[in-house]
């Protein structure tokens, strides 16, 4: 009998990723969406998904959909405010907070292996050396305030009950089926059209990890049933990159005409010349790390995109 996962947030980028993966391995993926949701990335593998439409604050509709499924593991990924237009702060706090608070409370009545709940490197805040799970976090906005108290409160409900609950903070993951307007879709875009590609700061750096190497880890969770109790792991790739950098390379990759114009659009408050997470603790306690060079990821990404223009 298939063992059952839960994805949240399946049809964002990292949803539909991590949707793909698990259908290869031949788990029965059970998917929350919404009515509004978009469905574009799911939808040539909709059909192998089993759908459930439900508002995560939909509270009773959600805990009977979850006594229904009762999933051997549940993966939350679902989020807004993750992006530059998503401000909306009574929203980000539904979504991020009360929305993981209502989905790990639906889980308690069922005995499940292990929840991951995704935090993001925004629950730190600005550091000026490699960021580590044992930081203070001074999270810079609403939506990483949101993110800190969802990763706290997954930790208290771990401990209080002895639930195999963790979290992973992803840093920047890149790569198919990324949103339009996003760093790298925008740079690899325009230059397989020979685009010329406006960005804002050249020196403003991220610590930039595949999203294929970031659900590898997710898989190794499940696979290995690993005890993640109370945890937080960073999900990076340990080393961060400039936006010249990444450009550069892309260029370099794709043999284009484009032209890179830096200035031409304005910066955001988030960008730094320092972000980059350790990642020690995942590799002693999970023993995992990034397989690839990180060039080499994107030439792979650049790849995919080429064979996927048509999507965007």
């Amino acid at each position: 009998m298939k063992e059952k996962i839960l994805i949240t947030g399946a049809t964002g980028f990292i949803g539909a990723n991590l949707a793909r993966r698990l259908l290869k391995e031949d788990y029965e993926v059970n998917i929350l969406t919404r009515e509004t949701s978009n469905m574009w990335r799911l939808k040539d593998i909709y059909l192998n998904l089993v759908d459930w439409k439900v508002d995560l604050n939909e509270r009773e509709k959600l805990k009977n959909i979850i006594k229904k499924i009762r999933p051997d593991y549940i993966i939350h990924l679902a989020i807004y405010g993750g992006r530059p237009n998503e401000k909306d702060t009574k929203k980000i706090m539904e979504s991020n907070l009360q929305g993981t608070i209502n989905l790990v409370d639906a889980c308690k009545e069922i005995n499940y292996k292990i929840f991951i709940n995704t935090g993001s490197s925004s629950e730190y805040g600005k550091k000026d050396k490699p960021m580590r799970e044992i930081d203070i976090c001074e999270p810079t906005n609403i939506y990483g305030i949101a993110k800190v108290g969802a990763t706290l409160y997954c930790n208290y409900i771990a401990n209080r009950d002895n639930k195999n609950i963790g979290t992973l903070r992803l840093f920047s993951p890149f790569g198919d089926y990324e949103d339009k307007g996003r760093l790298f879709p925008d740079i690899i875009v325009n230059a397989l059209k020979n685009k010329d590609i406006e960005l804002a700061n050249p020196n403003s750096v991220r610590d930039f990890i595949s999203i294929q190497e970031t659900i590898d880890l997710y898989l190794k969770i499940i696979k290995e049933n690993l005890n993640i109790k109370g945890e937080i792991f960073n999900c990076a790739y340990g080393e961060q990159h400039s936006v010249e950098y990444v450009a550069n390379k892309i260029i370099e990759i794709t043999n284009t005409a484009s032209k890179l114009k830096f200035g031409a659009i304005l910066g955001r408050d988030s960008d730094t010349t320092s972000w980059v997470g350790d990642i020690s603790k995942a590799k002693d306690k999970l023993g995992w790390s990034p397989k690839s060079k990180f060039e080499d990821s994107l030439v792979e990404v650049c790849n995919w995109f080429k064979e996927n223009i048509n999507l965007y």
